[in-house]
């Protein structure tokens, strides 16, 4: 039993080792990728936090009102 749970361990590492080397690339231009959506994404929420802040704020003083 500790055979085989260290067996599918150490084959899971290899295969794991193998998969980042043969597609490394692939991964290192998806993450960049991203990083470049999230540039204009921080861009629009610092232009907008002025308006979110006083949409929130007449949300809570209407729930107050109510509540």
């Amino acid at each position: 039993m500790a055979f085989a749970f260290t067996a599918i361990v150490a084959w899971s590492y290899y295969g794991e080792r193998c998969a980042e080397h043969l597609f490394g690339m692939v991964w290192l231009i998806a993450d960049i990728r991203n990083a470049l959506m999230a540039i204009p994404n921080l861009i629009a929420q610092l232009a907008l936090s002025g308006a979110i802040f006083a949409v929130t704020r007449a949300y809570f003083e209407r729930e107050q009102a109510a509540g």
